[in-house]
């Protein structure tokens, strides 16, 4: 009796399970559908980029040479210190001027950069531009300078970029530092969780995390902060869905375009893209190994190793990166020790200039009717406008002037209830 109780109990709970299936594999179907709607959703949406006209120097132009410095001053470019100009430096003798140009990057497309020689006449005219294989053009364009950024609701900044421009030392030392077996599992990592649970065991206390990259980027993406058990699970079952969906190479890429790297003020910093341009004011592609390795020390703890508030910390962060890219055999002896003995050169990029706030509002009016506020806040679009910056703070000069004249002439306008104003 017993017996066949037993086999019809089993009977029961076989077809309970086969009915189920069909529900239980369109429930995944969906889950993972929108999983890879989210990410995609997610990766499209960039900031607005808006941006003053560029200093275009051409042939026969005479220009000022206190005119070129404060351009380049104002991008955050930096005088030659050494023989050779860098991306980012410059050197304007009396008759040749020598403009590391940095890689300026929109739309996701990256416009290279270049050391380009300015040739003078003994009268200022510009003669011959050469970059540094002697070919010569009639005009270049310095990169514009930024006017202010449309974030969205969520203040992320960010600029995106693809894996192909990403150095290869910036990706070994992610993976070094975050999850070394990357390529290795399908989204969890039992290796990792045990030795986690190990060494966090050994020490009394959370010292290693057993979370694998696509575990982070799942986090990052779909799931609030609170530790408990139930985000872990739904982090795992998030994280399954990725590999299922996507190759590794696109993972990567969407964890490093979506990795918290700090603050700019109110506005998040995610990506290396962004983070390359705030720290190191660099194009991503351009960082050495010492820079990679602080960006990818930062992802620990953005704010306990920032490179500008607590400097000897980043340090020593860095070094313990590039300690573990040595012991992983991705770097050698000599490239540590050139590496580790770099100082931290920070060059924080400049901030938009606040003087053209109102054509920045009249610039978002246009957008929004054109393409929308959704598309405005997270379309990533890249806007080059007609604004001249010098014009701009020459005719705000001339206006403050022209009201303290007004008021110094007139007493009676400087003691009106309603401050006096121009347009």
């Amino acid at each position: 009796m017993w017996v066949r109780a037993s086999s019809s109990s089993r009977a029961a709970v076989i077809a309970a399970i086969l009915l189920a299936l069909p529900v239980i594999g369109f429930a995944l179907a969906a889950f993972e559908a929108g999983t890879v709607a989210h990410l995609e959703d997610s990766f499209r949406r960039a900031p607005t980029r808006i941006y003053a006209r560029p200093l275009v120097l051409y042939r026969e132009m005479r220009p000022s040479r206190a005119l070129v410095q404060d351009y380049l001053e104002r991008l955050g470019y930096r005088r030659a210190s050494g023989r050779h100009v860098e991306p980012g430096e410059f050197r304007l003798g009396s008759r040749r001027w020598i403009i590391g140009r940095r890689p300026f990057r929109h739309n996701e497309q990256l416009r290279p950069g270049g050391t380009v020689t300015v040739r003078l006449s003994y009268r200022g005219h510009i003669t011959r531009l050469e970059d540094v294989s002697r070919q010569s053009f009639r005009y270049i364009a310095l990169e514009p300078a930024l006017i202010g950024s449309f974030l969205g609701p969520a203040q992320k900044d960010r600029v995106p970029v693809r894996l192909a421009d990403v150095p290869d030392h910036l990706v070994a030392a992610v993976l070094t530092i975050e999850d070394q077996r990357f390529f290795e599992h399908r989204g969890l990592d039992p290796v990792r969780i045990v030795a986690a649970a190990l060494a966090n065991q050994r020490a009394g206390r959370i010292v290693q995390g057993g979370s694998t990259l696509t575990q982070q980027l799942a986090k990052n993406l779909y799931l609030s902060p609170r530790r408990n058990l139930i985000r872990k699970v739904r982090e795992a079952a998030i994280a399954i869905a990725l590999e299922r969906r996507y190759s590794k190479e696109e993972i990567l890429e969407a964890y490093l375009n979506e990795v918290y790297l700090g603050q700019d003020g109110a506005p998040a910093i995610h990506g290396v893209g962004r983070a390359a341009g705030h720290y190191f004011a660099k194009d991503v592609s351009a960082l050495d190994l010492s820079e990679s390795a602080t960006l990818a020390g930062l992802i620990r703890g953005p704010s306990l190793y920032s490179p500008f508030r607590r400097p000897r910390a980043a340090k020593e962060r860095r070094d313990f990166v590039l300690k573990r890219m040595r012991e992983s055999g991705v770097i050698s002896e000599d490239e540590l020790l050139v590496a580790r003995d770099a100082p931290l050169e920070l060059s924080r990029a400049p901030r938009p200039a606040r003087s053209s706030r109102y054509f920045l509002d009249f610039v978002g009016q246009q957008l929004r009717a054109k393409h929308g506020s959704d598309a405005l806040a997270g379309g990533g679009l890249t806007v080059f406008t007609s604004l001249d910056m010098r014009l701009q703070r020459a005719a705000e000069e001339a206006v403050r002037e022209g009201l303290s004249e007004l008021e110094a002439r007139a007493p009676y306008l400087a003691g009106m209830s309603t401050p006096l104003q121009a347009a």
